[in-house]
Order: structure tokens, then sequence, then C-alpha cells
């Protein structure tokens, strides 16, 4: 498994991994939807494409290098966040997601801020999990907004 930033020419395929990401969280809360189109909307994914603060990373998995999933980060002076991560459904509960999280967090020492999918008690407890072992049980959640939403705090500058 690693980790790639995607490429110009990836941008159709992200696109894609997007629409499904999309839909699948649709059934949490309602997401902005093109019925015309037939396509789901997600604000300001333009900042990802034209901002080195905000990074696609794409995970690529197994001998074939294939795409997976995604994670967005945004990052500032004082902190970085996670604001998406997404794997296709064939490879979850394999811990592909935490492994790309951990290789994620190795790579930038920072304060980190993780927003959990409101209303999702599977990805709260994806993030729990992950974020638990990852910092030793040293983080903080905060639950936020009208949908009570897990907000997790933590630093790995010293870890």
């Amino acid at each position: 498994m690693e980790l790639r930033i995607l490429k110009k020419k990836e941008k159709p395929i992200f696109e894609n991994l997007l629409q499904l990401y999309l839909h699948e969280i649709s059934y949490y809360f309602p997401a902005s939807y093109d019925s015309k189109m037939v396509i789901f909307n997600y604000d300001d994914i333009n900042k990802y494409y034209d901002n080195t603060n905000n990074i696609i990373y794409l995970i690529v998995y197994g001998e074939n290098n294939d795409i997976i999933g995604f994670i967005l980060v945004d990052k500032n002076d004082q902190e970085m966040y996670i604001q998406e991560i997404f794997v296709l459904n064939h490879y979850k509960n394999q811990e592909i997601g935490t492994r790309a999280v951990n290789k994620l967090l190795d790579m930038y020492k920072a304060n980190w801020t993780i927003k959990s999918l409101p209303n999702s008690k599977p990805a709260e407890r994806f993030w729990k999990r992950t974020i638990k072992n990852y910092t030793n049980d040293n983080y903080k959640v905060e639950y936020v907004g009208k949908y009570s939403r897990a907000v997790f705090t933590f630093s790995n500058i010293n870890i």
C-alpha cells in the first residue's frame, strides 16, 4: 500500500472515486446532488487542484498498483487536517485505511484535527481506534455541531 499525490492526468480517476464516496456518505446525511447531471457536488473541491496547502493522496494497493481510495489533506502553518478518507468497499476491513492514515501521519509531524463523518458510528469507531493506537491513547475528542460530530485533535510532533 502506498500513498501517492494526485497527478493532473489522474483527476478523472479521483472524480470517479469522489462520486462513489459522496454516494456512500449520503446514507448518513444529505449530500448536495444534481439530479439533472446525476452527480453529487463537493463544495470547494477546486481548492485541491489549485493550492499546495490542500493535497489529494491516492491510496494505491497491490501488485497491479490499483487505485482503491483517497485521502484529502489540508494544512496551514499551525495545523493539519484530514478532511476525507475513502477506501472502496471491497478493500474495507483489511486495515488498509488504518495503514494509509498511519503512513500519512508519519509523513507529517504536526498538530492534527480530524473530523469524523457525521452520524456515522462506523466512521467514528474507525477514527477512535486508529488515532488511539497511533497516539498511544494521547488525543482529545469533542462532539460539535448539529450532528454531534466527533472531532479528534492530537499532536504527533514528538511521536
